[in-house]
C-alpha cells in the first residue's frame, strides 16, 4: 500500500500538468499551494471513484463527498488511496441515514449552503 505522498511524487510532470488543467477551477482556491499536487491527485481519485461506483447518487452529495476528501487531507487524515474510497463510501452512507433528519432540523434556519456545509462538517465531526 503505497501512501499518496509517494505515489504524487512518482507521477510523470506531463501527467500532473494534465491533472492541474483538468481541476484548475478547484485547485486554484486552495491557499495551501504545496498541498496542489497530492489535492489534483486526491480529486482525481475521488472524483473517477464517485462517478464509477455512484451513478445513480444525488450529485450534490458526490461533490460534498469531494469536499470531505480535501478538508480531510488538508488534516492529514488521508494516506492511501483506499483511504479517499472509504471517506467516500462512508459519506455517502452517513448522507442516506441522515442527511432528510439533518434538513428536518435546520431547513428553517440556514440557506441550503450553510445547511450542506454544516452536515459535512457534522459527519467529519463524528467520523474523524
Amino acid at each position: 500500500m503505497t501512501d499518496l505522498t509517494n505515489k504524487v511524487d512518482k507521477i510523470p510532470l506531463e501527467e500532473m500538468q494534465v491533472l492541474y488543467t483538468k481541476y484548475a477551477p478547484l485547485l486554484e482556491l486552495i491557499k495551501q499551494r504545496k498541498q496542489i499536487p497530492y489535492l489534483a491527485y486526491i480529486f482525481d481519485l475521488g472524483i473517477t471513484y464517485t462517478k464509477e461506483k455512484y451513478k445513480n447518487v444525488d450529485n450534490n452529495w458526490l461533490q460534498w463527498a469531494i469536499v470531505c476528501l480535501k478538508e480531510l487531507h488538508l488534516k492529514g487524515k488521508l494516506s492511501t488511496e483506499e483511504d479517499i474510497h472509504k471517506v467516500v463510501d462512508e459519506f455517502i452512507e452517513y448522507c442516506k441515514n441522515n442527511y432528510h433528519e439533518h434538513i428536518n432540523d435546520n431547513a428553517i434556519h440556514t440557506d441550503a449552503f450553510n445547511r450542506d456545509w454544516g452536515f459535512v462538517h457534522k459527519f467529519m465531526r463524528n467520523k474523524y
